[in-house]
C-alpha cells in the first residue's frame, strides 16, 4: 500500500503532520524518507518502512488519516480493507 502519492506527500509534509508510510517499493520509501528529511527533519525516518499493509507494521500508533495510492487494489481486497479499518479502531 502506498500511503501517499507525491502531491499529497508535499501537502502533508509542508503542513507539519507526522507522517508514516509503508510501501512494497524500497525506492518509494527512500524517496519519502528524503522528502521527510528535507521538509520536516523532526519526523522520524523510522516511520517509513518497506512492508505490505497485511503486516502489523505500526502496532502502537494511532492514525487520524490513511491515504491509499492504489485504490482499485485496496477496494477489491477485503483483507487490506479490513486492515485499514483496524488502524482506525473500526
Amino acid at each position: 500500500m502506498q500511503a501517499v502519492e507525491e502531491d499529497e506527500t508535499w501537502f502533508i509534509f509542508r503542513n507539519g503532520f507526522e507522517v508514516y508510510e509503508i510501501d512494497l517499493s524500497a525506492e518509494a520509501i527512500g524517496s519519502a524518507r528524503d522528502t521527510s528529511k528535507n521538509s520536516v527533519p523532526e519526523n522520524s525516518l523510522a516511520n517509513f518502512r518497506v512492508a505490505a499493509v497485511e503486516e502489523p507494521t505500526f502496532v502502537d500508533v494511532y492514525f487520524d488519516l490513511a491515504i491509499c495510492g492504489d485504490v482499485p487494489y485496496c477496494a477489491s481486497n477485503k483483507l487490506i480493507l479490513t486492515k485499514c479499518f483496524a488502524l482506525f479502531g473500526g
